[in-house]
């Protein structure tokens, strides 16, 4: 159906000539594909806009192609972007191929030292091993001489064990046989003595009673002492008493006994004199002075040879058992040195010669070191050739990816010199557009600066508008883009910039206005001001009028 032709006597070819500038907020620029295509038609000899936006199209379509503008993420698309990649990639695997190469050199003469350092090795392992054959004979001269220095040891040994006993004071055997003589001579005037002093052991002087009635005595008065304490601190003081005085009575009786048992032997013969002949009594004084010389004597003995503090019996037989202890140690020391002169006389070419510098035993040590370090070194060495097979495996790609590279670098010179010549290409265009539209913008300045003057008055110092047609307007000196202002104040802006438009867009003709509530966001000074322009244009230009409220309507 012929809609347009019943509503606005419109045919298809005046329909393709209608304009629509839309009203959106925060929409500050009404430059499109078709606004320059028909602002362009307004200019002589001019080519079709619309093919300029198809030409601009298919050019950064191929120039994506090559070189895309990075994304959000920050990386770069395209061939030329990934050809960069792939030389980046196989720069760094290069660079990575060429330290490797460095690592080769370096670790070939490790190997080189390595190798060296095996041979030198193996070789005084054998020299070793040589040597070690040939002191077989040299190792049993060294057990011989081991040998004779473990007898020296024995015989230092028993020495050593010999010179303790003598610390300790050993007696001659000629003084320690005349001591044992005078011990017996002692024990032998005692027996006489005795004999000669029999009669009187039955003197009145004896007692009878034994050696130990003193100790029962004392124990007796101690008792007493004890048990007449007791009674006296229970307030018994009779029997406390004749207790106490029993105990000092038995403890002088023990006193008495003991002084007595000491003095028993000096009583007896004193006794027994009294009742022998003279001759008998000269007898028992002459062996008394003998025996107490004899006594001194061998106390004296005994002090000489550390044995003092003893009795003379057990001092005598302390130096004995020294004595034998002392021959014992001096028989093995003599049987440590005949043993040690007798294997001496047997080896004596042996051990007469000097020994050799280096003994078996050195030489077993030294091919076991070596041994060792021939084995560390053989395992190294292994371990650098292995990792050398590695490293050259890796240097051996080396002509490859250089081969590579340089396809991808001379791909990537390409892409960049089309891509360059595209944005060449791109901008040439884009100069030539703006060249373009300077012919037109003037006419739409013009009448934007007609409108805001004649709907604003006063309040705008100047306006201004762009290539990309969007206004702005000078105020107080400094230029302020739309966003600046409210949305009352935008919203008759772009109703200026739309009236200005349409005026460039039909400057042969005049073309009614379809206006859908365009004062929205204005106040009530705002919407009468905006309203009287409409009615001041409607003079010249069929305008319909749309709204949705009745303080917006026309009167």
């Amino acid at each position: 159906m012929n809609v347009g032709i019943h509503l606005f006597q419109l045919d298809a070819d005046s329909f393709e000539r209608c304009v629509y500038l839309r009203h959106t907020a925060g929409f500050t620029s009404l430059s499109t594909d078709g606004i320059r295509a028909k602002l362009g038609n307004l200019v002589e000899d001019t080519d079709d806009m619309n093919n300029y936006e198809k030409a601009m199209h298919a050019l950064r379509d191929r120039r994506n192609a090559y070189s895309a503008y990075r994304r959000s993420d920050g990386e770069a698309q395209g061939s030329a972007a990934a050809a960069s990649r792939e030389v980046s990639r196989l720069e760094g695997q290069l660079d990575e191929r060429r330290r490797r190469d460095k690592e080769l050199q370096a670790l070939n003469v490790e190997i080189g030292r390595l190798e060296s350092t095996v041979r030198k090795r193996t070789e005084e392992v054998e020299s070793v091993r040589e040597r070690l054959t040939q002191t077989s004979e040299a190792a049993a001269r060294e057990e011989i001489r081991k040998r004779y220095a473990d007898l020296e040891s024995d015989r230092v040994r028993e020495q050593a064990a010999l010179d303790e006993l003598a610390a300790g004071g050993i007696p001659p055997k000629e003084e320690l046989s005349r001591k044992m003589e005078e011990f017996a001579r002692v024990q032998e005037l005692n027996r006489e003595n005795n004999q000669i002093a029999a009669p009187s052991t039955a003197s009145p002087y004896s007692l009878p009673m034994g050696n130990h009635l003193w100790i029962v005595a004392l124990l007796t008065g101690f008792l007493s002492e004890i048990v007449g304490a007791v009674l006296l601190s229970h307030q018994h003081y009779v029997f406390g008493g004749l207790l106490l005085a029993c105990g000092v009575a038995a403890f002088l009786v023990g006193a008495y006994l003991l002084l007595e048992q000491r003095m028993f032997r000096q009583v007896s013969v004193v006794s027994g004199i009294r009742h022998i002949s003279g001759l008998e009594r000269e007898r028992i004084l002459s062996n008394e002075t003998e025996i107490q010389r004899l006594e001194q004597s061998l106390s004296d003995f005994a002090a000489r040879y550390r044995a003092a503090g003893r009795t003379t019996p057990d001092a005598l037989a302390e130096l004995r058992l020294r004595r034998g202890q002392y021959d014992g140690q001096d028989e093995r020391l003599h049987n440590a040195i005949r043993r040690r002169d007798a294997f001496a006389r047997e080896h004596r070419d042996v051990l007469n010669a000097p020994p050799e510098k280096t003994n078996p035993a050195t030489l077993r040590r030294e091919k076991e070191r070596l041994e060792n370090e021939l084995m560390e070194g053989t395992q190294t060495l292994r371990e650098r050739q292995h990792s050398a097979d590695i490293l050259r495996r890796e240097v051996e790609q080396i002509p490859d990816l250089e081969e590579e590279l340089a396809d991808w670098r001379k791909k990537q010179t390409e892409d960049q010199k089309k891509s360059e010549l595209l944005d060449r290409t791109m901008g040439f265009l884009e100069q030539a557009r703006e060249n373009l539209s300077l012919r037109y913008l003037n006419t739409v300045r013009r009448g934007f600066e007609n409108y805001t003057a004649r709907l604003l008055k006063e309040e705008w110092a100047r306006s201004e508008v762009d290539p990309a047609l969007r206004p702005s307007v000078v105020r107080a000196g400094q230029t302020r883009e739309l966003t600046a202002f409210s949305a009352g104040e935008t919203d008759l802006l772009m109703l200026c910039m739309r009236l200005a438009l349409a005026d460039a867009l039909f400057a042969e003709e005049r073309p009614f206005l379809i206006l859908d509530d365009p004062f929205v966001n204005l106040d009530g000074k705002n919407t009468e001001k905006a309203l009287a322009v409409l009615a001041d244009l409607a003079r010249d230009h069929q305008i319909l009028y749309l709204t949705c409220h009745n303080s917006r309507t026309l009167s």
